[in-house]
């Protein structure tokens, strides 16, 4: 029970840092250089793109007794 705390709390800090790295950092960008609202753009493109990642690892990581 002990252990399995500790692996949720060091995911919930592994995602907030993420998220804070998104929110906060300054992330490149390629394309359409000059819009408007690139950063809303970037910001949300990157937090699908997280996303993204997350449903996939759930994937990969197979059906559990709660599915």
């Amino acid at each position: 029970m002990r252990r399995q705390r500790i692996r949720y709390i060091v995911g919930a800090i592994i995602i907030l840092a993420a998220l804070a790295v998104i929110v906060l950092g300054s992330l490149p960008i390629l394309f359409c250089q000059d819009m408007p609202f690139l950063g809303f753009l970037r910001r949300a493109f990157y937090v699908l793109l997280l996303a993204c990642v997350l449903c996939l690892y759930r994937i990969m990581r197979g059906p559990t007794s709660a599915d």
